[in-house]
């Protein structure tokens, strides 16, 4: 299916670009948010470059953002592109997906502005669910 039609078409399509490492993981995601309606998973990155440039080409709504990711050449982390995120591309929210859920963590991600933080082991099957809030919150607020 063209995402271009699709957003044409009905407005309310919800983007979302999943950031992670594992493959397994990210294929789990990827078909766990397929079976939301109006939710479009329009791309995958591994590191830090990949997804910045996939932000700029796919413009995203959401980003599901894990803390540990492939190096890139700046050797830089999901806490580093939650930082790049809000400050470069303030609209678009973030969930983080993890296993490294200390508090610490997990502090410094809400305080960054993840909307979310979810950890891989206990949370996992709640995504759908926080990315149906923030989808709503969103279209509250935009609409």
């Amino acid at each position: 299916m063209n995402l271009d039609n699709l957003t044409s078409q009905n407005e309310s399509v919800f983007k979302i670009l999943l950031v992670e490492d594992s493959k397994e993981i990210a294929s789990r995601v990827y078909l766990m948010l397929e079976e939301i309606p109006n939710v479009i998973v329009v791309g995958f990155a591994d590191n830090v470059n990949n997804a910045i440039d996939s932000i700029n080409k796919y413009a995203p709504d959401l980003v599901v953002l894990d803390i540990q990711l492939h190096f890139d050449t700046n050797s830089k982390t999901g806490i580093d592109l939650l930082r790049i995120i809000k400050d470069s591309y303030p609209n678009i929210e973030t969930i983080m997906l993890s296993n490294h859920s200390e508090p610490h963590y997990i502090d410094i991600c809400l305080r960054l502005g993840a909307r979310y933080f979810l950890d891989k082991t206990l949370d996992f099957d709640k995504l759908p669910e926080k990315i149906l809030e923030t989808f709503t919150l969103k279209e509250n607020l935009t609409g």
